[in-house]
């Protein structure tokens, strides 16, 4: 009996799909007129769409650079010092790649300057962002800075174009995992914009990367100084109490005198070693603080034109005629299940 029902069901099924076959056979020319029509629109679609400029710009990270430092920057970490060659640096590898794709960066880009005006300000004007901004503000007119006080009306549109360009138009990746080269990319209605945008994200990078770096090195220099004074403080008064021992033990019997001169011979002769290594510690700490390090080697910059991007009119046809007979076909058997149920409806 089972056995007897699925092949029921298996042969109501197959003969739904017959006459759903049918049915498209016989409406194949609306089914055809409304895919041409549809391709039609594809074609007029990618034809009006304006090109994508697409700006690239391919670096390598910073690697690990201490080398033969190695090990006077493990003698500094032992009076509390940090050189900076410990660990591995935010600014290096997939740390690097999160980094450049933070909204920070990109926030701090579009406030960047270029004649007089931010980036911004570009944005908003190529893409036309202001043509409404009369029903925001009185004469429409809404002024950007990077230092100006929490506004509700300015802040969302910064977060909106911020977020827009995080997801649709700016990518950061790495080509092969294997390598530390790393790609970053924009795309943009102004081909212009997009060269200026990632040259600068890049360029903000740098600097950013910079101030950091040296920021940390001016802290472990003034501590290394600080330090090397106290010793050499220390270490003159050493020599002063030695002379003035020297000046009372007028009676060689006498071993008190003596035992106390020695001991401060030992004090005078440990911070002296101390001294030494710390002058050395100060000059490492000099040389980093005056090394300039580049975070990334630039290896491929974008020249003028740029590659722009564009739908084809073919394919985008192609998959609007595609789209367009299927919906056609949809609407038919819908259609056409509706007419059957009002038909028996209406006899019963």
């Amino acid at each position: 009996m089972g056995s007897q029902n699925k092949e029921l069901h298996l042969f109501d099924v197959f003969q739904i799909l017959k006459n759903i076959f049918s049915l498209l056979l016989k409406k194949w020319k609306n089914i055809l007129l409304g895919g041409v029509f549809f391709g039609l629109i594809g074609v007029a679609y990618a034809w009006l769409s304006k090109p994508s400029y697409v700006a690239k710009i391919i670096c390598a990270s910073e690697g690990d650079k201490q080398g033969g430092l190695s090990g006077y920057m493990g003698i500094a970490s032992q009076f509390g010092i940090d050189l900076g060659g410990s660990g591995g640096s935010v600014f290096q590898g997939d740390n690097l790649v999160e980094f450049l794709h933070t909204k920070f960066i990109i926030r701090k880009t579009l406030f960047s300057k270029q004649n007089d005006k931010t980036l911004l300000d570009y944005y908003i004007n190529n893409h036309k962002l202001n043509k409404n901004w009369n029903k925001i503000v009185p004469n429409g007119i809404i002024n950007f800075n990077e230092n100006d006080d929490p506004n509700r009306i300015k802040d969302s549109i910064v977060e909106k174009i911020v977020e827009v360009i995080s997801k649709k138009q700016y990518s950061v990746n790495k080509p092969d995992k294997k390598l530390s080269f790393i790609q970053i990319q924009m795309k943009d209605v102004n081909e212009d914009f997009s060269k200026l945008f990632v040259e600068t994200l890049v360029n903000n990078t740098v600097k950013y990367y910079a101030d950091y770096k040296t920021k940390r090195a001016q802290r472990n220099y003034d501590l290394i100084k600080h330090q090397v004074d106290s010793i050499k403080q220390s270490l003159l008064g050493n020599i002063e109490t030695i002379a003035e021992t020297n000046d009372l033990n007028v009676n060689p019997i006498k071993q008190k005198v003596r035992a106390s001169s020695q001991k401060t011979q030992v004090d005078a002769s440990a911070n002296a070693a101390l001294y030494q290594e710390l002058l050395k510690q100060m000059g490492l700490a000099q040389i980093t603080l005056n090394r300039e390090t580049p975070l990334i080697q630039i290896i491929d910059r974008p020249v003028l034109p740029l590659l722009n991007e564009k739908p084809s009119r073919l394919i985008t046809g192609i998959l609007f005629a595609i789209i367009g007979g299927f919906l056609i076909s949809i609407f038919i058997i819908l259609s056409n299940s509706f007419a059957e149920r009002n038909r028996k409806s209406f006899h019963s």
